[in-house]
């Protein structure tokens, strides 16, 4: 059997995971959902960001929990990016560091594409139809990618600023709603009307790249009011805007909701043209919304997968299938590589 550890330090949480034969998740540890850590006294304990402190406990349990030990990896994958670099930087640092004493062969692999191997941990594992259209809805991406074989893509459109991910996020953040706010606005919308209010159901678009930053605006446009400076002048648009006093959370939360959807359709609906795809896979972090998995399946005619709902965040088990895969191409990484806070994935084309 061949055993890949994947490590991710990219997001808000410091994750690892290993795989079997890239396909069987032999363990998975998450700093987030983990109810004991290590004892710290870092600043960043609050939010459980702080891959320094935590990178070898969590890496260390995802090899116990998979029953080996460090000299029965077969390799070790990690992300490069996007994200954060000083981050990426700990894990990519830590990666090098296992491979260097046990050696092992090492990947880097893109945040993104790792997302696509979320699929392949579902078990049964059913092979993926090509041509295939993969959809990434996540905070650092909105893209649509036809996939013509593994590792093989072709960008049909994705963002070039604000994602659905980050949209979410920062309305999430205006209406009280901390990090992660897509759960806590998915919750909310249950308990609204998705119609009370009538945003926009249009993005901006020019070719293949699109950007929700319209809709960001008119959302926090229609649901507040401009910070006062101390003068009686309106403040710069960055100062902290105050939600309206006659506004429904919870309406707000599911309009919000109800607007995205539509419009990811859309932009769905117009990728499978184009793609000619036998299939879908939605994934990322947004993909684990059920409204929206429940319109996609209402709508999309042609087989559509998800990742389970815990494989949707970010994970180390699916960069663990992503670096397998890459890995059984005889791709490999060298030891100088750096982090890329900055890495559009039409570079992996």
């Amino acid at each position: 059997m061949h055993y890949t550890l994947g490590i991710d330090t990219s997001g808000n949480d410091t994750v690892a995971g290993v795989v079997i034969d890239g396909v069987q998740i032999a363990s998975e540890v998450n700093t987030s959902r983990l109810k004991r850590l290590p004892p710290t006294d870092s600043q960043f304990q609050e939010s459980r960001h702080d891959p320094l402190q935590y990178i070898t406990y969590v890496a260390d349990q995802a090899i116990s929990d998979a029953g080996i030990s460090p000299a029965q990896l077969s390799a070790i994958a990690v992300t490069q990016g996007p994200g954060l670099g000083t981050s990426l930087d700990i894990g990519l640092n830590y990666a090098k560091a296992i491979s260097l004493i046990h050696n092992k062969p090492m990947v880097s692999v893109h945040h993104a594409e790792a997302h696509i191997y979320a699929c392949k941990l579902v078990q049964p594992f059913r092979e993926i139809q090509f041509p295939a259209l993969a959809v990434i809805i996540s905070s650092a991406t909105t893209s649509f990618l036809k996939m013509t074989d593994y590792n093989q893509y072709e960008v049909i459109a994705e963002t070039a600023d604000d994602t659905i991910g980050e949209t979410i996020e920062k309305i999430g953040r205006v209406l009280g709603f901390r990090y992660p706010a897509g759960p806590k606005i998915e919750e909310s919308a249950a308990r609204g009307n998705g119609i009370a209010y009538n945003f926009l159901r249009q993005i901006r678009q020019q070719n293949d790249v699109l950007s929700f930053n319209g809709i960001k605006a008119a959302v926090l446009n229609e649901i507040t009011v401009a910070p006062v400076g101390a003068t009686g002048r309106m403040s710069h648009p960055g100062g902290k805007r105050q939600l309206k006093s006659d506004i429904s959370i919870h309406d707000i939360a599911a309009s919000l909701q109800t607007s995205l959807v539509d419009i990811l359709l859309r932009q769905l609906k117009e990728a499978l043209r184009q793609s000619e795809a036998n299939e879908v896979m939605v994934v990322g972090g947004v993909a684990a919304n059920h409204y929206l998995r429940q319109q996609i399946n209402r709508e999309i005619k042609v087989p559509v997968r998800y990742p389970p709902l815990h494989l949707c965040m970010n994970n180390g088990a699916m960069v663990a299938a992503a670096g397998y895969a890459r890995l059984q191409t005889g791709e490999s990484t060298m030891m100088n590589i750096e982090a890329r806070s900055l890495w559009p994935i039409t570079t992996l084309l």
